[in-house]
Protein backbone atom coordinates (compact mmCIF):
# COMPACT_ATOMS: atom_id res chain seq x y z
CA UNK A 1 0.00 0.00 0.00
CA UNK A 2 2.83 2.37 0.91
CA UNK A 3 4.49 1.70 -2.48
CA UNK A 4 1.23 2.55 -4.30
CA UNK A 5 0.97 5.86 -2.47
CA UNK A 6 4.57 6.71 -3.34
CA UNK A 7 3.90 5.89 -7.01
CA UNK A 8 0.85 8.17 -7.14
CA UNK A 9 2.75 11.03 -5.54
CA UNK A 10 5.60 10.66 -8.01
CA UNK A 11 3.15 10.76 -10.91
CA UNK A 12 1.53 13.95 -9.63
CA UNK A 13 4.92 15.58 -9.17
CA UNK A 14 5.94 14.67 -12.72
CA UNK A 15 2.79 16.22 -14.20
CA UNK A 16 3.20 19.35 -12.10
CA UNK A 17 6.80 19.66 -13.15
CA UNK A 18 5.90 19.50 -16.83
CA UNK A 19 3.37 22.33 -16.52
CA UNK A 20 5.72 24.46 -14.46
CA UNK A 21 8.51 24.06 -17.02
CA UNK A 22 6.35 25.01 -19.96
CA UNK A 23 5.12 21.60 -20.92
CA UNK A 24 1.85 21.36 -22.84
CA UNK A 25 -1.41 21.13 -20.97
CA UNK A 26 -4.52 19.67 -22.61
CA UNK A 27 -5.54 23.22 -23.55
CA UNK A 28 -2.22 23.73 -25.33
CA UNK A 29 -2.86 20.92 -27.79
CA UNK A 30 -5.03 23.11 -29.98
CA UNK A 31 -2.70 26.14 -30.00
CA UNK A 32 -1.64 26.98 -33.52
CA UNK A 33 -4.39 24.88 -35.10
CA UNK A 34 -6.70 26.58 -37.55
CA UNK A 35 -9.76 24.68 -36.39
CA UNK A 36 -11.24 25.17 -32.95
CA UNK A 37 -11.50 22.34 -30.53
CA UNK A 38 -14.75 20.39 -31.06
CA UNK A 39 -16.83 17.98 -29.03
CA UNK A 40 -19.85 15.81 -29.53
CA UNK A 41 -22.06 18.22 -27.59
CA UNK A 42 -22.71 21.86 -28.46
CA UNK A 43 -22.79 24.41 -25.65
CA UNK A 44 -25.91 26.56 -25.59
CA UNK A 45 -25.25 30.27 -26.20
CA UNK A 46 -25.00 32.30 -23.03
CA UNK A 47 -27.85 34.78 -22.78
CA UNK A 48 -27.11 38.21 -21.37
CA UNK A 49 -29.10 41.38 -20.83
CA UNK A 50 -26.09 43.56 -21.64
CA UNK A 51 -26.50 45.54 -24.89
CA UNK A 52 -24.16 44.94 -27.77
CA UNK A 53 -21.27 47.42 -27.62
CA UNK A 54 -21.65 50.19 -30.17
CA UNK A 55 -18.84 51.88 -32.01
CA UNK A 56 -19.03 55.62 -32.54
CA UNK A 57 -18.09 56.19 -36.21
CA UNK A 58 -16.38 59.40 -35.13
CA UNK A 59 -13.88 57.32 -33.14
CA UNK A 60 -12.72 55.22 -36.08
CA UNK A 61 -12.80 57.78 -38.90
CA UNK A 62 -10.11 60.08 -40.19
CA UNK A 63 -9.07 62.87 -37.81
CA UNK A 64 -7.71 66.34 -38.50
CA UNK A 65 -4.03 66.58 -39.35
CA UNK A 66 -1.41 67.03 -36.66
CA UNK A 67 -0.43 70.55 -35.64
CA UNK A 68 2.77 71.82 -37.29
CA UNK A 69 5.01 73.20 -34.48
CA UNK A 70 7.50 75.04 -36.69
CA UNK A 71 6.69 78.72 -36.25
CA UNK A 72 9.24 80.41 -34.00
CA UNK A 73 9.82 83.97 -32.79
CA UNK A 74 12.77 86.12 -31.84
CA UNK A 75 12.83 87.87 -28.48
CA UNK A 76 10.58 90.91 -28.93
CA UNK A 77 9.58 93.83 -26.72
CA UNK A 78 5.79 93.89 -27.03
CA UNK A 79 4.97 96.81 -24.76
CA UNK A 80 7.05 99.42 -22.95
CA UNK A 81 5.82 102.53 -21.14
CA UNK A 82 6.38 104.32 -17.84
CA UNK A 83 4.71 101.61 -15.72
CA UNK A 84 5.53 98.32 -17.42
CA UNK A 85 7.56 96.43 -19.97
CA UNK A 86 6.38 93.16 -21.51
CA UNK A 87 8.82 91.07 -23.54
CA UNK A 88 8.05 87.94 -25.57
CA UNK A 89 10.97 85.61 -24.90
CA UNK A 90 10.09 82.56 -26.99
CA UNK A 91 7.38 80.40 -28.54
CA UNK A 92 7.66 76.72 -27.65
CA UNK A 93 5.57 73.64 -28.28
CA UNK A 94 4.57 70.46 -26.46
CA UNK A 95 2.62 67.58 -27.99
CA UNK A 96 -0.64 69.38 -27.20
CA UNK A 97 -0.12 73.13 -26.99
CA UNK A 98 1.87 76.20 -27.93
CA UNK A 99 3.54 77.95 -25.00
CA UNK A 100 4.24 81.69 -25.08
CA UNK A 101 7.03 82.67 -22.67
CA UNK A 102 7.12 86.24 -21.35
CA UNK A 103 9.17 88.52 -19.17
CA UNK A 104 7.06 91.12 -17.33
CA UNK A 105 8.60 94.13 -15.63
CA UNK A 106 6.70 96.27 -13.13
CA UNK A 107 8.33 99.71 -13.03
CA UNK A 108 6.04 101.15 -10.34
CA UNK A 109 6.24 101.28 -6.55
CA UNK A 110 3.08 99.19 -6.16
CA UNK A 111 1.90 95.74 -7.18
CA UNK A 112 0.42 95.39 -10.68
CA UNK A 113 -2.09 92.81 -11.84
CA UNK A 114 -1.70 91.54 -15.43
CA UNK A 115 -4.46 89.75 -17.32
CA UNK A 116 -4.49 88.31 -20.85
CA UNK A 117 -7.31 86.51 -22.64
CA UNK A 118 -9.82 87.12 -19.86
CA UNK A 119 -13.57 87.51 -20.19
CA UNK A 120 -13.22 91.22 -19.43
CA UNK A 121 -10.44 91.86 -21.94
CA UNK A 122 -9.52 89.48 -24.74
CA UNK A 123 -7.98 90.73 -27.99
CA UNK A 124 -6.06 87.54 -28.78
CA UNK A 125 -5.95 86.25 -32.35
CA UNK A 126 -4.00 83.68 -34.36
CA UNK A 127 -3.65 83.70 -38.15
CA UNK A 128 -6.41 86.28 -38.48
CA UNK A 129 -8.94 84.53 -36.20
CA UNK A 130 -10.01 85.82 -32.80
CA UNK A 131 -9.48 83.06 -30.23
CA UNK A 132 -10.46 82.57 -26.61
CA UNK A 133 -7.19 80.76 -25.92
CA UNK A 134 -4.22 82.35 -24.16
CA UNK A 135 -5.53 83.10 -20.67
CA UNK A 136 -3.03 84.40 -18.13
CA UNK A 137 -3.35 86.25 -14.84
CA UNK A 138 -0.51 87.18 -12.52
CA UNK A 139 0.55 89.73 -9.92
CA UNK A 140 3.99 91.33 -10.19
CA UNK A 141 5.42 93.04 -7.09
CA UNK A 142 6.72 96.61 -7.18
CA UNK A 143 9.94 97.21 -9.15
CA UNK A 144 10.21 93.54 -10.05
CA UNK A 145 10.67 91.52 -13.23
CA UNK A 146 9.26 88.00 -13.38
CA UNK A 147 8.83 85.29 -15.98
CA UNK A 148 5.33 84.20 -16.97
CA UNK A 149 3.76 82.08 -19.70
CA UNK A 150 0.43 81.11 -21.19
CA UNK A 151 -0.63 78.43 -23.63
CA UNK A 152 -2.96 77.79 -26.55
CA UNK A 153 -4.16 74.24 -27.17
CA UNK A 154 -3.81 72.66 -30.61
CA UNK A 155 -7.22 71.03 -30.18
CA UNK A 156 -8.93 74.42 -29.86
CA UNK A 157 -6.92 76.16 -32.58
CA UNK A 158 -7.61 73.48 -35.20
CA UNK A 159 -11.35 74.21 -34.99
CA UNK A 160 -10.60 77.51 -36.75
CA UNK A 161 -8.51 75.81 -39.44
CA UNK A 162 -5.30 76.79 -37.63
CA UNK A 163 -2.66 74.06 -37.95
CA UNK A 164 0.42 76.22 -37.45
CA UNK A 165 1.11 79.69 -36.04
CA UNK A 166 2.08 82.22 -38.69
CA UNK A 167 1.15 85.33 -36.70
CA UNK A 168 -0.67 86.26 -33.54
CA UNK A 169 -1.92 89.21 -31.53
CA UNK A 170 -2.15 89.27 -27.74
CA UNK A 171 -3.13 92.03 -25.34
CA UNK A 172 -3.02 92.75 -21.62
CA UNK A 173 -5.01 94.70 -19.10
CA UNK A 174 -2.80 96.09 -16.32
CA UNK A 175 -4.42 97.10 -13.02
CA UNK A 176 -2.71 98.97 -10.18
CA UNK A 177 -3.58 98.91 -6.48
CA UNK A 178 -6.02 101.80 -6.95
CA UNK A 179 -7.83 99.82 -9.68
CA UNK A 180 -6.64 102.13 -12.44
CA UNK A 181 -6.43 100.16 -15.67
CA UNK A 182 -4.09 100.33 -18.64
CA UNK A 183 -4.92 98.41 -21.82
CA UNK A 184 -2.09 97.52 -24.16
CA UNK A 185 -4.31 96.92 -27.19
CA UNK A 186 -3.45 94.10 -29.61
CA UNK A 187 0.31 93.45 -29.75
CA UNK A 188 1.17 91.86 -33.12
CA UNK A 189 3.94 89.33 -33.79
CA UNK A 190 4.87 87.42 -36.95
CA UNK A 191 6.57 84.04 -36.68
CA UNK A 192 9.27 82.53 -38.87
CA UNK A 193 6.70 80.97 -41.24
CA UNK A 194 4.53 84.06 -41.79
CA UNK A 195 5.92 85.05 -45.19
CA UNK A 196 5.08 81.70 -46.78
CA UNK A 197 1.74 81.09 -45.06
CA UNK A 198 -1.36 80.70 -47.27
CA UNK A 199 -4.18 82.41 -45.38
CA UNK A 200 -6.76 81.56 -48.05
CA UNK A 201 -6.12 77.82 -47.80
CA UNK A 202 -6.28 77.47 -44.03
CA UNK A 203 -9.62 78.71 -42.76
CA UNK A 204 -12.66 77.86 -40.69
CA UNK A 205 -14.77 77.44 -43.83
CA UNK A 206 -12.32 74.95 -45.34
CA UNK A 207 -12.18 72.90 -42.13
CA UNK A 208 -15.51 72.90 -40.29
CA UNK A 209 -17.53 70.78 -42.73
CA UNK A 210 -14.85 68.16 -43.42
CA UNK A 211 -15.43 64.63 -42.18
CA UNK A 212 -12.11 64.80 -40.36
CA UNK A 213 -13.34 67.79 -38.32
CA UNK A 214 -16.63 66.05 -37.57
CA UNK A 215 -14.74 62.98 -36.36
CA UNK A 216 -12.29 65.01 -34.28
CA UNK A 217 -14.91 67.10 -32.48
CA UNK A 218 -17.75 64.53 -32.52
CA UNK A 219 -20.43 66.44 -34.38
CA UNK A 220 -22.48 66.03 -37.55
CA UNK A 221 -23.04 68.86 -40.00
CA UNK A 222 -26.73 69.65 -40.54
CA UNK A 223 -26.18 72.70 -42.72
CA UNK A 224 -23.18 74.47 -44.23
CA UNK A 225 -22.98 77.51 -46.49
CA UNK A 226 -20.27 79.99 -47.41
CA UNK A 227 -22.79 82.69 -48.32
CA UNK A 228 -22.40 86.40 -47.67
CA UNK A 229 -25.67 87.07 -45.85
CA UNK A 230 -24.66 90.37 -44.27
CA UNK A 231 -22.40 93.21 -45.42
CA UNK A 232 -22.82 96.51 -43.59
CA UNK A 233 -20.25 99.04 -42.38
CA UNK A 234 -17.33 96.75 -43.17
CA UNK A 235 -18.83 93.81 -41.24
CA UNK A 236 -19.47 90.68 -43.30
CA UNK A 237 -21.15 87.38 -42.44
CA UNK A 238 -19.33 84.88 -44.65
CA UNK A 239 -19.92 81.33 -43.33
CA UNK A 240 -22.90 79.64 -41.68
CA UNK A 241 -22.72 76.21 -39.99
CA UNK A 242 -25.39 74.27 -38.13
CA UNK A 243 -24.27 71.09 -36.37
CA UNK A 244 -25.45 68.49 -33.84
CA UNK A 245 -23.09 67.05 -31.24
CA UNK A 246 -23.03 63.62 -29.58
CA UNK A 247 -25.53 64.82 -26.97
CA UNK A 248 -28.02 65.62 -29.76
CA UNK A 249 -27.59 69.34 -29.04
CA UNK A 250 -27.75 71.69 -32.01
CA UNK A 251 -25.57 74.77 -32.39
CA UNK A 252 -25.26 77.54 -34.95
CA UNK A 253 -21.79 78.90 -35.80
CA UNK A 254 -21.43 82.12 -37.77
CA UNK A 255 -18.15 83.40 -39.23
CA UNK A 256 -17.89 87.19 -39.38
CA UNK A 257 -15.15 89.33 -40.90
CA UNK A 258 -14.34 92.82 -39.61
CA UNK A 259 -13.07 94.95 -42.49
CA UNK A 260 -13.53 98.22 -40.60
CA UNK A 261 -10.65 100.14 -39.05
CA UNK A 262 -11.81 99.73 -35.44
CA UNK A 263 -12.65 96.90 -33.05
CA UNK A 264 -16.33 96.18 -33.73
CA UNK A 265 -18.73 94.50 -31.34
CA UNK A 266 -21.04 92.27 -33.38
CA UNK A 267 -24.37 91.44 -31.75
CA UNK A 268 -26.91 88.72 -32.64
CA UNK A 269 -30.48 89.38 -31.48
CA UNK A 270 -34.12 88.68 -32.41
CA UNK A 271 -33.36 84.95 -32.74
CA UNK A 272 -36.29 83.19 -34.40
CA UNK A 273 -36.45 79.39 -34.84
CA UNK A 274 -39.09 77.74 -37.04
CA UNK A 275 -41.11 80.97 -36.98
CA UNK A 276 -41.02 81.40 -33.19
CA UNK A 277 -39.22 84.39 -31.65
CA UNK A 278 -36.99 82.85 -28.98
CA UNK A 279 -35.05 85.88 -27.76
CA UNK A 280 -35.58 89.54 -28.60
CA UNK A 281 -32.40 90.81 -26.91
CA UNK A 282 -28.74 90.20 -27.68
CA UNK A 283 -28.03 86.48 -27.38
CA UNK A 284 -24.45 86.28 -28.68
CA UNK A 285 -21.69 88.90 -28.92
CA UNK A 286 -18.08 88.95 -30.13
CA UNK A 287 -15.62 91.82 -30.72
CA UNK A 288 -13.12 91.14 -33.51
CA UNK A 289 -10.08 93.36 -33.98
CA UNK A 290 -9.79 95.32 -37.26
CA UNK A 291 -9.03 92.99 -40.15
CA UNK A 292 -9.83 89.84 -38.14
CA UNK A 293 -12.45 87.13 -38.28
CA UNK A 294 -14.49 85.73 -35.42
CA UNK A 295 -16.79 82.74 -34.91
CA UNK A 296 -20.03 83.49 -33.07
CA UNK A 297 -21.64 80.42 -31.53
CA UNK A 298 -25.39 80.54 -30.91
CA UNK A 299 -26.90 78.09 -28.42
CA UNK A 300 -30.70 78.04 -28.26
CA UNK A 301 -30.82 75.72 -25.24
CA UNK A 302 -30.21 78.50 -22.72
CA UNK A 303 -32.92 80.62 -24.34
CA UNK A 304 -35.55 77.89 -24.18
CA UNK A 305 -35.23 77.30 -20.40
CA UNK A 306 -34.76 73.54 -20.85
CA UNK A 307 -34.44 71.01 -23.72
CA UNK A 308 -37.91 69.78 -22.77
CA UNK A 309 -39.29 73.19 -23.74
CA UNK A 310 -37.56 73.03 -27.10
CA UNK A 311 -39.23 69.69 -27.81
CA UNK A 312 -42.65 70.89 -26.63
CA UNK A 313 -42.41 73.93 -28.90
CA UNK A 314 -40.99 72.00 -31.88
CA UNK A 315 -37.97 74.31 -31.78
CA UNK A 316 -35.32 71.74 -30.88
CA UNK A 317 -34.34 71.24 -34.53
CA UNK A 318 -33.74 74.34 -36.64
CA UNK A 319 -35.53 74.14 -39.97
CA UNK A 320 -35.62 77.90 -40.48
CA UNK A 321 -33.54 80.42 -38.55
CA UNK A 322 -33.56 84.20 -38.61
CA UNK A 323 -31.78 86.79 -36.50
CA UNK A 324 -30.78 90.43 -36.51
CA UNK A 325 -27.14 91.51 -36.90
CA UNK A 326 -25.72 94.87 -35.90
CA UNK A 327 -22.31 96.21 -34.88
CA UNK A 328 -21.17 99.09 -32.72
CA UNK A 329 -17.95 100.66 -31.43
CA UNK A 330 -16.62 100.84 -27.85
CA UNK A 331 -18.88 103.82 -27.15
CA UNK A 332 -21.94 101.93 -28.45
CA UNK A 333 -22.18 104.05 -31.57
CA UNK A 334 -23.66 102.03 -34.43
CA UNK A 335 -21.18 101.23 -37.19
CA UNK A 336 -23.26 98.57 -38.97
CA UNK A 337 -27.04 98.91 -39.11
CA UNK A 338 -29.32 96.18 -37.83
CA UNK A 339 -30.50 93.83 -40.54
CA UNK A 340 -32.43 90.56 -40.42
CA UNK A 341 -30.67 87.49 -41.78
CA UNK A 342 -32.71 84.40 -42.69
CA UNK A 343 -31.55 80.85 -43.36
CA UNK A 344 -33.39 77.70 -44.39
CA UNK A 345 -31.25 74.98 -42.88
CA UNK A 346 -33.09 71.83 -44.01
CA UNK A 347 -35.53 70.60 -46.64
CA UNK A 348 -39.25 70.49 -46.04
CA UNK A 349 -41.25 72.70 -43.75
CA UNK A 350 -41.41 72.93 -40.00
CA UNK A 351 -43.15 75.40 -37.75
CA UNK A 352 -43.38 75.77 -34.01
CA UNK A 353 -46.16 74.01 -32.11
CA UNK A 354 -48.85 76.63 -31.52
CA UNK A 355 -51.30 74.35 -29.72
CA UNK A 356 -52.31 74.98 -26.12
CA UNK A 357 -54.93 76.76 -24.04
CA UNK A 358 -55.75 80.35 -24.98
CA UNK A 359 -55.69 82.45 -21.79
CA UNK A 360 -55.89 85.98 -23.29
CA UNK A 361 -57.21 87.50 -26.52
CA UNK A 362 -57.78 91.23 -27.03
CA UNK A 363 -56.93 93.95 -29.58
CA UNK A 364 -55.13 91.51 -31.88
CA UNK A 365 -52.97 90.15 -29.06
CA UNK A 366 -53.36 86.58 -27.79
CA UNK A 367 -51.55 84.45 -25.22
CA UNK A 368 -51.60 80.65 -25.32
CA UNK A 369 -50.34 78.47 -22.46
CA UNK A 370 -48.62 75.13 -22.99
CA UNK A 371 -48.90 72.34 -20.40
CA UNK A 372 -46.46 72.51 -17.48
CA UNK A 373 -43.17 70.79 -18.29
CA UNK A 374 -40.87 68.62 -16.18
CA UNK A 375 -37.24 69.52 -16.96
CA UNK A 376 -35.02 66.87 -18.52
CA UNK A 377 -31.67 68.62 -18.09
CA UNK A 378 -29.57 67.52 -15.11
CA UNK A 379 -28.67 71.19 -14.62
CA UNK A 380 -32.27 72.39 -14.36
CA UNK A 381 -34.72 71.61 -11.55
CA UNK A 382 -37.47 74.17 -12.16
CA UNK A 383 -40.89 73.22 -13.50
CA UNK A 384 -41.67 75.36 -16.54
CA UNK A 385 -44.78 76.76 -18.19
CA UNK A 386 -44.24 78.11 -21.72
CA UNK A 387 -46.55 80.80 -23.09
CA UNK A 388 -46.92 81.91 -26.71
CA UNK A 389 -47.57 85.60 -27.37
CA UNK A 390 -49.08 86.26 -30.81
CA UNK A 391 -49.05 89.89 -31.90
CA UNK A 392 -51.36 91.03 -34.70
CA UNK A 393 -52.03 94.44 -33.15
CA UNK A 394 -50.45 96.40 -36.00
CA UNK A 395 -47.36 97.54 -34.06
CA UNK A 396 -44.58 96.23 -31.85
CA UNK A 397 -45.62 95.53 -28.28
CA UNK A 398 -43.81 94.89 -25.02
CA UNK A 399 -44.98 92.96 -21.98
CA UNK A 400 -43.95 93.67 -18.41
CA UNK A 401 -44.58 91.30 -15.53
CA UNK A 402 -46.18 93.00 -12.50
CA UNK A 403 -43.95 91.98 -9.61
CA UNK A 404 -45.26 89.84 -6.75
CA UNK A 405 -48.42 88.80 -8.60
CA UNK A 406 -47.40 85.24 -9.47
CA UNK A 407 -49.34 82.48 -7.73
CA UNK A 408 -48.83 78.75 -8.19
CA UNK A 409 -51.73 76.58 -7.02
CA UNK A 410 -52.97 79.72 -5.26
CA UNK A 411 -49.69 80.17 -3.34
CA UNK A 412 -47.58 83.33 -3.80
CA UNK A 413 -44.34 82.63 -5.68
CA UNK A 414 -41.46 85.11 -6.00
CA UNK A 415 -40.20 83.89 -9.39
CA UNK A 416 -39.84 86.54 -12.12
CA UNK A 417 -41.19 86.39 -15.68
CA UNK A 418 -39.34 87.97 -18.62
CA UNK A 419 -41.52 88.33 -21.77
CA UNK A 420 -40.01 89.37 -25.11
CA UNK A 421 -40.69 92.54 -27.06
CA UNK A 422 -42.69 91.25 -30.00
CA UNK A 423 -42.93 92.91 -33.44
CA UNK A 424 -46.23 92.97 -35.30
CA UNK A 425 -47.02 89.74 -37.13
CA UNK A 426 -44.74 87.73 -34.83
CA UNK A 427 -45.23 85.03 -32.21
CA UNK A 428 -42.79 84.95 -29.30
CA UNK A 429 -42.34 82.64 -26.33
CA UNK A 430 -41.82 83.44 -22.66
CA UNK A 431 -41.68 81.26 -19.57
CA UNK A 432 -42.93 80.93 -16.03
CA UNK A 433 -40.15 79.07 -14.21
CA UNK A 434 -41.29 77.64 -10.87
CA UNK A 435 -38.03 77.42 -8.96
CA UNK A 436 -36.78 74.44 -7.01
CA UNK A 437 -36.98 76.13 -3.58
CA UNK A 438 -40.69 76.94 -4.04
CA UNK A 439 -41.36 73.38 -5.15
CA UNK A 440 -39.60 71.91 -2.10
CA UNK A 441 -41.33 74.28 0.33
CA UNK A 442 -44.72 73.24 -1.04
CA UNK A 443 -44.02 69.51 -1.50
CA UNK A 444 -44.26 69.72 -5.28
CA UNK A 445 -42.05 67.52 -7.41
CA UNK A 446 -43.76 67.05 -10.79
CA UNK A 447 -45.49 69.13 -13.43
CA UNK A 448 -48.63 67.03 -12.95
CA UNK A 449 -48.98 68.57 -9.47
CA UNK A 450 -49.32 72.10 -10.88
CA UNK A 451 -53.05 72.83 -11.07
CA UNK A 452 -53.06 76.60 -11.63
CA UNK A 453 -50.80 79.53 -12.50
CA UNK A 454 -51.85 83.17 -12.17
CA UNK A 455 -50.03 86.48 -12.72
CA UNK A 456 -50.56 90.03 -14.00
CA UNK A 457 -49.04 91.71 -17.06
CA UNK A 458 -48.80 95.22 -18.46
CA UNK A 459 -48.97 95.36 -22.27
CA UNK A 460 -47.60 98.52 -23.93
CA UNK A 461 -47.20 99.73 -27.51
CA UNK A 462 -44.00 100.98 -29.14
CA UNK A 463 -44.53 104.47 -27.67
CA UNK A 464 -44.83 103.10 -24.14
CA UNK A 465 -48.58 103.69 -23.92
CA UNK A 466 -50.36 101.01 -21.89
CA UNK A 467 -52.75 98.92 -23.98
CA UNK A 468 -53.94 96.49 -21.35
CA UNK A 469 -53.20 95.16 -17.85
CA UNK A 470 -54.67 91.66 -17.87
CA UNK A 471 -54.61 88.99 -15.19
CA UNK A 472 -53.47 85.75 -16.80
CA UNK A 473 -55.12 82.71 -15.22
CA UNK A 474 -54.11 79.21 -16.32
CA UNK A 475 -55.88 76.05 -15.18
CA UNK A 476 -54.42 72.60 -15.78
Amino acid sequence: MFKKIIAVLLAVLMITGLVGCGGETPEDENKGNDKPKTSDTTDAPVETDEPEPTVDPHDVGEKLAEFNPTGTVEETVLFDNEISKITLKSLEYTDYEAIFNLSIENKTDGELDYSCGSVGYCVNSVNGYMVSEGFMNCQVPANTTQDESFDMSFYSLKQYGIFEIADFEIGFSITDEEYNKTYTGPLAVKTSIADGYDYSKHSFANTAATQAAQNTYHYNIDYFAADELYNEGGIRLVTEVLYTNDENEQYLMLEFENNSDIAATISISQLTVNGLLINDSSCAVETPNPGKRTIIKVDTRDMLADPACASALNAARMNTVSFSVEAYDENYNTIADGKTVSMKTSDGTASFDSTGTEVFNSDGISITAKPAIDPISEYHSDIIVALLLKNNSGEQISLEYIRDTLKINGIACDSTIYPNETPNGTTSVFFVEIDESFLEENSLSAASQISSVEFELQISDSDGSVISEPTISIQF
